[in-house]
């Protein structure tokens, strides 16, 4: 996955839009762009990720979750959910900073199986 600025970027370079375009969609400074798409700064927020998704005509979640990997962060919602699988949240959270590779690609499987 890549962080939010480099796919930002590459979107752009994609479609031969130059920064000043994207900026004037956006309502924002050249500089401040630029300084995004070079990790400079945070990403955009959620009003303009869906705006910048539909300038580029992208699914937004591309943008968000380009956006988590660059604040590091990744929410999830427990909204209208088991307490079970509000426990399988909280525990994963807990222990995931002692999860091996080889855990992790178990549980890769398992997800990828049930989206399947």
């Amino acid at each position: 996955m890549l962080p939010f600025g480099k796919l930002l970027r590459q979107l752009r370079h994609e479609r031969h839009v130059p920064l000043s375009q994207l900026a004037k969609h956006m309502e924002m400074s050249v500089s401040y762009i630029s300084d995004v798409e070079l990790e400079r700064r945070q990403p955009f927020n959620s009003e303009n990720i869906i705006k910048a998704a539909a300038f580029f005509n992208v699914d937004p979640q591309i943008l968000e979750q380009a956006a988590c990997v660059s604040r590091e962060t990744f929410p999830i919602s427990t909204s209208n959910r088991p307490a079970t699988s509000i426990e399988l949240v909280a525990a994963f959270a807990r222990g995931f900073p002692n999860l091996t590779e080889e855990q992790c690609g178990k549980i890769m499987e398992i997800l990828n199986q049930s989206q399947g």
